[in-house]
C-alpha cells in the first residue's frame, strides 16, 4: 500500500510536509494490522479459502476502520471524504490480505486447491 503512495508522492515534487508524513504513518499502520490479522486469521483455513479469508481480512479491516472514523470525526465533507478514502486504499489492503492468505497456505503445506 505504501508503494503507490510514495510513488504519487515523489512523481508530484512537492517536498514533503508533516501532513504528508501523518497519511503515511496512517497507511503503515494500516499495512501492519491487515498483515498482522491476515496472519493470525488465515492459517486455520485450507486452500482457497485461506486466500479468500485474506481478501476479506483486508477489505473488511480498512472498510470498518474508514466507518468508524467517519463516524468519530463527524462533518459531511471531512466523513464523506475519510470513508471514501478507506474504500480506495482497501483494494490495495484486500490484494495484500489474499497474497498473505496464499503464502501461508504455501507455508502450511496445504498445496491443494480444495
Amino acid at each position: 500500500m505504501l508503494l503507490p503512495l510514495a510513488f504519487v508522492y515523489f512523481h508530484s515534487g512537492a517536498p514533503l510536509r508533516v501532513e504528508d508524513l501523518k497519511i503515511v504513518g496512517a497507511v503503515a499502520i494500516a499495512g501492519v494490522v491487515v498483515v498482522s490479522l491476515c496472519g493470525f486469521a488465515t492459517p486455520r483455513f485450507r486452500g482457497v479459502a485461506a486466500v479468500l479469508m485474506g481478501v476479506l481480512c483486508g477489505i473488511g479491516v480498512l472498510v470498518f476502520g474508514g466507518y468508524v472514523l467517519a463516524r468519530l470525526v463527524g462533518g459531511f465533507e471531512a466523513s464523506a471524504a475519510i470513508f471514501t478514502g478507506a474504500l480506495a486504499v482497501s483494494i490495495p489492503s484486500g490484494i495484500a490480505g489474499g497474497i498473505v492468505g496464499w503464502l501461508n497456505r504455501l507455508a502450511g503445506g496445504t498445496a491443494d486447491m480444495s
